[in-house]
């Protein structure tokens, strides 16, 4: 999917889009980066550095601004314009000197988030990636390489976010609209190349009247030809000469794209499908390997046993192993129903730890007697809920026939018999 990197907003005028020169992949008209961002953060620094004393005649101060001291005429038209846009004086009114109760009773705890809120930043700038613009940092003063590499490149990604905004809405819009088309069409739309004409077929909430020569020409004045329209007829011819010749490239291009994605698609399905096979046979072939174990109490015998007669057991059994062995002992047998059984609930989270207390680090007093109870409570499961004690295995695939049975599956119905 190509995207044409100088896609501007959407929320920009017509007028003014079309006042800019198409933007290309290979004419890119960017903004300077502003020299005076270690100035700012030098600014921020200091602002996030003031004692929480000193609040009341700063951050709580409603004619205080941390970068008065930037002498930069855009900033000072910016804070000019928003101080005066609508609404922007009562909402200051309101944080600065609070009329509703609410805001009132909230100024107490003003202070420490605005405290926590400031060293947060300070940290960021201190030892995050903000340290690199400030003094000594390895982009504080860039070389003149530097600035010629990165001065003109975008500070943001809201230029391309407004296509993908109109890409988006037209794959709401539109299913069968394949994804290429629709970046055609997100493109062009971004870029202004028809224009809009939408003014044209507006419904108006007013009664119908005589359309006069005053009002068609105000109903006009809304539509745009777009870019495409400013462009004379020799200029036009060879434009839409040159994206003929350029359409079979893209769409080979693009037909490469997709298939170079079905493949990794196909990929990942298959290497998924394969890890869960592998972790299938390892599962079957460790419950057949833990089901072969010799069980201490016989299986038919464990739904007639107590819970007092069951740890008796276990301690007969326990007595007639070495200590060194005892762990092992405990975890095959508890792993015969587990695993060798299919009742994975059984079994205990940790087999030992060295932290925890309670199960004991290996070996240990404690993890014997922990092992042992939980060997016991497992016997009393499988008594209580009547818990089927045979060997685990895949369940068999149920393949469902359609038409008369073929050779071939008769064949292997037969072997599988």
């Amino acid at each position: 999917m190509v995207l044409s990197r100088r896609a501007p907003s959407l929320g920009r005028s017509k007028k003014a889009r079309d006042a800019r020169p198409l933007r290309t992949a290979a004419v890119a008209e960017r903004p300077r980066r502003d020299p005076r961002a270690p100035q700012v953060h030098q600014l921020t620094l200091a602002a996030c550095e003031i004692e929480p004393s000193k609040y009341g005649s700063t951050w709580l101060a409603a004619d205080w601004d941390p970068f008065g001291a930037v002498d930069a005429g855009a900033y000072t038209k910016w804070r000019t314009h928003y101080l005066a846009e609508r609404g922007v004086a009562a909402q200051r009114v309101e944080i600065y000197a609070p009329a509703d109760a609410t805001n009132k009773a909230a100024l107490l705890l003003v202070p420490p988030i605005l405290r926590a809120w400031l060293d947060g930043i300070r940290r960021t700038i201190r030892a995050g990636q903000g340290a690199r613009r400030l003094k000594g940092g390895d982009i504080a003063s860039p070389s003149a390489a530097a600035g010629a590499a990165l001065g003109r490149a975008w500070r943001n990604t809201n230029a391309l976010e407004g296509t993908f905004g109109v890409l988006k809405m037209y794959d709401r819009l539109f299913d069968n609209l394949s994804v290429s088309r629709a970046t055609d069409v997100s493109s062009a739309i971004s870029n202004n190349i028809f224009g809009s004409h939408g003014a044209d077929y507006g419904v108006k909430r007013t009664r119908r009247r005589v359309a006069t020569p005053a009002s068609s020409k105000k109903r006009r004045a809304g539509a745009s030809d777009g870019r495409i329209g400013a462009l004379e007829g020799d200029e036009l011819a060879a434009a839409a000469l040159l994206a003929r010749r350029l359409a079979p490239k893209r769409d080979r291009e693009r037909a490469a794209d997709a298939a170079a994605i079905q493949d990794l698609k196909r990929h990942k399905a298959d290497a998924a499908k394969a890890k869960a096979t592998e972790a299938a046979a390892k599962k079957l072939a460790r419950a057949s390997a833990t089901f072969q174990a010799t069980p201490w109490i016989v299986d038919a015998d464990v739904p007639t046993r107590t819970a007092t007669t069951v740890r008796a057991t276990i301690s007969q059994k326990l007595a007639k192993i070495p200590p060194r062995k005892q762990h092992d002992a405990l975890r095959e047998q508890i792993e015969r129903m587990s695993s060798g059984m299919g009742h994975d609930a059984l079994k205990p989270k940790f087999w030992s730890s060295g932290k925890d207390a309670s199960i004991g680090s290996k070996g240990s007093d404690k993890n014997i007697e922990f092992l042992a109870a939980t060997l016991a409570a497992a016997y009393e499961a499988v008594r209580r809920d009547a818990l089927p004690l045979v060997q685990a295995a895949p369940a068999a695939a149920t393949i469902r026939t359609i038409g008369d049975e073929t050779l071939q599956s008769a064949e292997i119905g037969r072997a599988a018999a």
